[in-house]
């Protein structure tokens, strides 16, 4: 299915559908107006330089009264989905690109552009495993990336992981979200093998920048930050929070639903580049049966300050927290 140049006003209510085997292509100087969806498809891909937009769709409003739009991008029980190259904005609440229950995603040289109004979280895997993110350029209102799942834990989705995700070479800037936001709705079998590296915060606004926070009972395992740069923290708050939580921003916790637990984070250098005023990093378990385990931290530098202590760090921390190191080494900045 080929867009090419020029406009092309199809709407929210009757998204581009695709099948098993299909790829719309938005061609350089295609400018699109509305949707794209896939459901049990394999094989789907976008691809192009075109921009798909929800900038100018009719929109309703939500449950707080914002102007709502279906979301840009939403596939479904999908498996071997690619999506390259092109620009997704909208001006309308409502998250940008969202795979669901999928397996195999692939998100390439894509840039996310949707600073306008509240709520526009930019990819969201919800459910999904096994998903590449290199190359992209976030600038949102919300959470750039929240991997996520379903809050309610319906035993048909609770018994899907969200696991396998790599997010490399990739630029963030957010208003008030966060740059990588770990299982806020987590509502999964477990959430496991995450890794953020090499990538770049312009500017973050909002809370924690990087969290991983569920409040769902659930197991989260081997999560890595490595290389990662900021250029500015507006807000004063820690730039990593690793916690379990009874509830977390908004969202009311669920921690009876499973075991939950965190183990196994390595944080590892990371730079920031302004002075480091209030800065710190957070570290929370919630009870001697939900622990925060296994958190190293290497190579940290606020400024050109080599970071050698819990102290100079201004680290926040509990009883319900074991075996966290703090590693100082001249490696990279």
């Amino acid at each position: 299915i080929v867009l090419g140049p020029g406009r092309h006003i199809l709407g929210p209510e009757k998204p581009i559908e695709l099948k098993s085997g299909e790829t719309l292509y938005l061609a350089p100087g295609a400018w699109v107006e509305g949707r794209v969806t896939a459901n049990n498809a394999t094989n789907v891909s976008i691809l192009g330089r075109g921009v798909l937009s929800q900038r100018l769709a009719l929109p309703q409003k939500n449950y707080q009264g914002y102007e709502d739009c279906p979301s840009g991008i939403v596939f479904g029980n999908c498996r071997n989905v690619r999506i390259e190259g092109i620009v997704q904005t909208r001006q309308h609440v409502n998250w940008n690109i969202i795979p669901i229950h999928c397996d195999g995603v692939i998100m390439r040289d894509v840039h996310v552009v949707a600073p306008v109004c509240v709520s526009t979280d930019g990819f969201n895997p919800y459910n999904t495993r096994n998903v590449t993110v290199e190359r992209c350029f976030f600038r949102v209102n919300d959470d750039n990336i929240s991997p996520k799942g379903d809050y309610a834990m319906n035993p048909e989705t609770a018994a899907l992981a969200l696991e396998n995700i790599t997010i490399s070479n990739t630029v963030f800037w957010n208003g008030q979200g966060r740059a990588v936001s770990i299982g806020p709705e987590a509502g999964t079998k477990h959430i496991r093998n995450i890794k953020v590296q090499d990538c770049d915060v312009l500017w973050a606004s909002g809370p924690d920048p990087f969290s991983i926070v569920p409040v769902c009972g659930v197991p989260v395992e081997d999560i890595l930050y490595d290389n990662i740069r900021f250029e500015f923290v507006g807000a004063p708050n820690p730039l990593f929070r690793i916690g379990i939580y009874n509830g977390f921003g908004g969202i009311p916790g669920n921690l009876s639903s499973g075991p939950g637990y965190i183990r196994g984070v390595t944080i590892r250098n990371v730079t920031l580049m302004q002075p480091a005023a209030a800065r710190s990093i957070a570290v929370e378990g919630f009870s001697a049966d939900k622990l925060v385990e296994d958190v190293t931290i290497e190579n940290l530098r606020y400024g050109d300050e080599v970071i050698r202590d819990a102290a100079a760090m201004g680290l926040k921390t509990n009883e319900w927290v074991r075996n966290l190191r703090i590693i100082a080494t001249e490696g990279k900045k």
